[in-house]
């Protein structure tokens, strides 16, 4: 069970999300068990992008919330 949000990233306005990949990864390494981040996206093709990466980890997708046009996404450790 999530706990607490470890960091919040937020991806909105960049136009790629390959430079993102590096820095979610790093911070999902130096999560403990009842940690997640948050990661805000502002498009379509970002979530799916995100959900293409994280399926490829140990890591999930915990929950994803749409708030004024923008996806909310938590991923830690089931």
């Amino acid at each position: 069970m999530i706990k607490r949000i470890y960091k919040r990233l937020d991806y909105s306005g960049v136009n790629s999300c390959d430079s993102a990949v590096g820095e979610i990864l790093g911070y999902l390494d130096t999560l403990d068990k009842d940690e997640a981040i948050e990661i805000v996206l502002d498009a379509d093709w970002k979530l799916k992008d995100l959900q293409d990466f994280i399926s490829k980890t140990k890591y999930k997708i915990l929950d994803v919330k749409k708030d004024d046009g923008k996806y909310i996404v938590t991923v830690g450790e089931e």
